[in-house]
């Protein structure tokens, strides 16, 4: 087996696969709010062949081949093909799924406090030095 090979078996027995397709599902579940799930399901099938775990795996395993040896690789692979391996892969993907919605709400919320933080400094003048005018506000 090529050292390639033993990346994307290793991407594929972590659960890692498993878990950016989550991930990618639940992105585009946040981002299309209030399309019909028709047109949301076609949208999401479409994204997922044009940038689906086959795109992302193929970057990953260009990445993982400069970092990992196939020793490494190996004893990545021996684990996550073990009971122990099985359940770990198993419970992370549970913990993804479970974690990523709350991830997205908290990072919505954030950007929300950021950008109106950002827009109390365009309509307030920036915090700068006087002999710096705010180049939004009107005179």
């Amino acid at each position: 087996m090529s050292i390639t090979e033993k990346v994307r078996k290793y991407l594929e027995i972590s659960g890692t696969v498993e878990a950016m397709d989550v991930s990618i599902t639940e992105a585009l579940r946040q981002r299309i709010v209030g399309v019909p799930n028709d047109v949301s399901e076609k949208m999401n099938r479409i994204f997922t062949e044009k940038f689906g775990p086959p795109v992302i795996l193929d970057i990953m395993a260009t990445v993982f081949e400069e970092y990992y040896s196939e020793e490494e690789l190996d004893a990545c692979i021996a684990f996550y093909d073990s009971p122990i391996g099985r359940s770990v892969a198993s419970k992370s993907n549970l913990i993804m799924r479970k974690t990523s919605p709350m991830i997205t709400a908290a990072g919505r919320k954030a950007l929300e406090a950021v950008m109106r933080e950002f827009l109390k400094d365009l309509t307030e003048g920036f915090s700068g030095s006087d002999d710096e005018p705010n180049p939004w506000r009107t005179p």
